[in-house]
């Protein structure tokens, strides 16, 4: 395999003709390396070789646009719900918002099974006052099975 052939441009050329000299990388597969105050900063190579690169390194910018677009999913549900200023603009760079939301969600699915516990705990207390109603002071005091079977009738009751 032998090396391709390259050019070396300064920033400046390379802002002043970006077109041409991306398209003879384009279709020559060849690099174009970048110099700023004489001294090289960078490169502009093809796709494929930035593939290979990938492949090389483990990692894929497929894996890493995922990510991205996650993260900025997580971050517009977390600004929509208004946990973040709205004036924030989204970070590129920083990540953690998937696990931010993660535990955003997390915390309000408890909070929601929670309130329905007290939904249904306030429910069998209105069923055992009734119950208490139905019996009276002087009847006995139904079976703790009975209790509980009717209490389950009442649940189901409610549920429909």
């Amino acid at each position: 395999m032998s090396l391709k052939d390259f050019r070396i441009v300064s920033l400046t050329e390379f802002r002043h003709n970006t077109g041409p000299l991306m398209e003879w990388v384009e279709t020559t597969g060849n690099r174009i390396w970048l110099k700023r105050y004489g001294r090289l900063v960078g490169a502009v190579v093809p796709m494929d070789q930035c593939e290979k690169l990938e492949a090389f390194e483990g990692r894929t910018l497929a894996d890493r646009r995922r990510r991205l677009e996650e993260e900025y999913g997580a971050w517009k549900r977390m600004k929509a719900l208004g946990h973040l200023d709205k004036d924030q603009p989204f970070d590129w760079e920083r990540e953690g918002f998937t696990t931010k939301y993660a535990t955003f969600e997390a915390e309000e699915k408890r909070k929601a099974e929670d309130r329905a516990r007290e939904r249904q705990r306030m429910r069998d207390l209105q069923a055992l006052a009734e119950l208490d109603e139905l019996l009276g002071p002087e009847d006995d005091p139904l079976p703790e099975e009975e209790v509980e079977r009717r209490l389950a009738l009442e649940r189901l009751r409610h549920q429909k």
